[in-house]
C-alpha cells in the first residue's frame, strides 16, 4: 500500500522557551516540515516488535541509511525534529522519536526522549500532496512558486522549457517611472512592481544580473519630440540633459534632440534571475520538476497557477475557459563591443529600438514585434530590422560583433494587460500570464500578488482590472 510520510500535525519538543521561543521554534518547524517528505512501501498490519530498540535522539540526526530503515531528523537550538522511523518491508521500527504515538500498536516511543507532542503522521494515499502546483516556470511562474513555499505552502513547481521562453530572451529594462501608459491600474501595478524588485534582490541566492544604471529616453527627429514630451511629463524624478551630456554617456549615439535621463532605472538578466529565484524556491522547500503536464485536470493540489507563458491558453482550455493570449515574437540582438559599457545607462528613443549595456562590454538592441505564432526562429528580416534602426540611433555600433539573437515568444493579451487571478467557473484554479514585453519588470510583483491570493492574503493591489473574468461573457 502506497503512503506518504508526512510531518503537518507536528510540533516541535522544546526545553524551557517562553512562548517567544514556542513560536519561533514553530516557525522553524514549518521551514523543516517542508524540506522532508518521502513515500514508503507499509503494510500496515506489521507490529512493532516487541524487542524493538530505539536509539538516543543524537543517532537519528541527517541520515539516510541503507537497508530496510529511512531516517530523518533535524536539530536546530533546543528543539528536536524527527521524523518516523520505518520498514520498508515488514515492521515498524521504534516509530516515534521524541513524541508520543497516534496508535499504540504500530508506534512505539524512545524512553530516553521526553514525550512531547505527535512528531509523525501516516497519511494515505489519497490525500492531497500539495497545497499548490505551478505550471511554468519562466520568472512567473517561478516567483509565484517562490513566494507560495515562502508563505508555508507546500509547492510543485513544473516546467517543460518551452523554446522561446520570452524571460530567457527578455532586455531586462526596469524603468516604471517611464511607462508610456496612461491606465491608472497599469501605472499602480508598474510603481509597485519597481518597489518590490527593491526587496527581492536582496533575498536571492547567486547572480541576478541586476544592476541601477539609469536610463535615456531620446528625441532623435524633430517628429519625435510630441511624444518625448508626453513621457517627459509623466516620468517623476527624471531631468532633462542637453544633447552634449547624453552623448558623454553613450559615445556611439547619433543626432539626439531631446534628451531625459532617469538615474533610478535597472536592468536584469532575466535567465540569471529565474535562476536565482528557483533556487530560492527550492530552499523554501519548493519541489521543482522538468517535464510537462499533458492533462492540468489529473494535477492533485488544493490550488493550481497556470502561468505557462504564451502557452497558457492551451493549458487552460483544458478546463474549457478560453484565454485571448498570443505569442508576439522578438528577435534581440547582442552585440560585442569595443567600449567600456559598465556605465552606460539604457537608451529607448521614444519611436525605435532599445539599446540596453552590459558590464561585459557587450549592448542587447531590439526588438522586433512580431505575429509569427511560435516560431521561434531568427530571421534575416528581423536582424536586418533591428540592425538598421539600431545603426541610426548609435552609429558608432557599426565595428560591433554579432555575439547571438535570442528569441522571445511574448504573451499578450488582447487588451494588453497582464491576467492575474482566479479563473472563471474552475474552482481553485489561477491564471498568470498575458505580461506582453513587461515581464521581467511585472513578473516577480505578478506571482507575489497570485500567491497571497492563494495564501488568503489580502493583495496589496486591487487585482481587479486583471482578473480573467473580463474576457468570460
Amino acid at each position: 500500500m502506497r503512503h506518504a510520510l508526512d510531518v503537518d500535525d507536528c510540533e516541535p519538543r522544546n526545553d524551557g522557551a517562553g512562548d517567544d521561543g514556542s513560536a519561533h521554534d514553530r516557525a522553524r518547524h514549518r521551514d523543516h516540515r517542508r524540506r522532508e517528505r518521502f513515500h514508503l512501501d507499509l503494510d500496515l498490519e506489521q507490529r512493532a516488535e516487541p524487542d524493538g530498540e530505539c536509539r538516543r535522539p543524537g543517532d537519528h540526526q541527517h541520515r539516510d541509511e541503507s537497508g530496510n530503515r529511512i531516517t530523518a531528523a533535524d536539530q536546530r537550538g533546543q528543539s528536536q525534529y524527527c521524523l518516523v522511523v520505518v520498514a520498508l518491508h515488514g515492521r515498524l521500527e521504534p516509530a516515534v522519536v521524541g513524541g508520543r504515538p497516534r496508535a499504540a500498536h504500530r508506534w512505539r516511543v524512545c524512553d530516553h526522549c521526553a514525550p512531547a507532542s505527535v512528531l509523525g503522521v501516516l497519511a494515505q494515499d489519497t490525500a492531497i500532496r500539495y497545497d499548490a502546483i505551478v505550471v511554468g516556470g519562466g520568472l512567473v511562474g517561478t516567483t509565484t512558486a517562490y513566494e507560495l513555499g515562502r508563505g508555508g505552502a507546500r509547492t510543485l513547481l513544473i516546467d517543460r522549457h518551452d523554446q522561446g521562453r520570452a524571460t530567457d530572451a527578455g532586455a531586462g529594462i526596469l524603468s516604471p517611472e517611464t511607462a508610456k501608459r496612461d491606465d491608472p491600474s497599469w501605472t499602480e501595478l508598474v510603481r509597485a512592481a519597481g518597489r518590490h524588485y527593491d526587496e527581492l534582490i536582496p533575498r536571492l541566492p547567486g547572480e541576478t544580473g541586476w544592476a541601477r544604471c539609469g536610463i535615456l529616453q531620446l528625441a532623435t527627429r524633430d517628429s519625435d519630440v510630441p511624444a518625448w514630451e508626453w513621457v517627459a511629463e509623466r516620468a517623476g524624478g527624471a531631468r532633462e540633459i542637453s544633447p552634449g551630456e547624453a552623448a558623454a554617456m553613450v559615445p556611439v549615439l547619433g543626432t539626439v534632440v531631446r534628451a531625459l535621463h532617469h538615474p533610478k532605472a535597472a536592468r536584469v538578466d532575466g535567465r540569471l534571475l529565474c535562476a536565482a529565484v528557483r533556487r530560492a524556491a527550492e530552499e523554501c522547500g519548493v519541489e521543482v520538476r522538468d517535464e510537462s503536464v499533458d492533462d492540468v485536470r489529473a494535477l492533485d493540489a488544493h490550488a493550481i497557477v497556470i502561468a505557462g507563458g504564451a502557452w497558457t491558453p492551451r493549458v487552460a482550455e483544458q478546463l474549457g475557459v478560453a484565454l485571448p493570449v498570443t505569442p508576439l515574437r522578438g528577435q534581440i540582438i547582442h552585440l560585442d563591443v569595443d567600449h567600456d559599457t559598465a556605465t552606460w545607462p539604457i537608451v529607448q528613443p521614444v519611436f525605435g529600438y532599445y539599446a540596453v549595456p552590459w558590464a561585459d562590454a557587450r549592448v542587447a538592441v531590439g526588438a522586433t514585434v512580431e505575429d509569427a505564432g511560435f516560431a521561434a526562429e531568427v530571421t534575416a528580416g528581423g536582424v536586418y530590422e533591428v540592425l538598421r534602426e539600431t545603426l541610426r540611433v548609435m552609429p558608432g555600433l557599426a565595428s560591433a560583433r554579432l555575439r547571438e539573437v535570442r528569441v522571445g515568444l511574448r504573451p499578450m493579451s488582447a487588451d494588453d494587460m497582464p491576467i492575474l487571478g482566479a479563473l472563471p467557473g474552475v474552482p481553485n484554479v489561477y491564471a498568470a500570464t498575458g505580461h506582453g514585453a513587461d515581464g521581467l519588470l511585472l513578473g516577480p510583483l505578478s506571482g507575489k500578488l497570485v500567491a497571497d491570493v492563494i495564501l488568503g492574503r489580502a493583495p496589496e493591489l486591487d487585482l481587479a482590472p486583471f482578473s480573467p473574468s473580463r474576457f468570460v461573457s
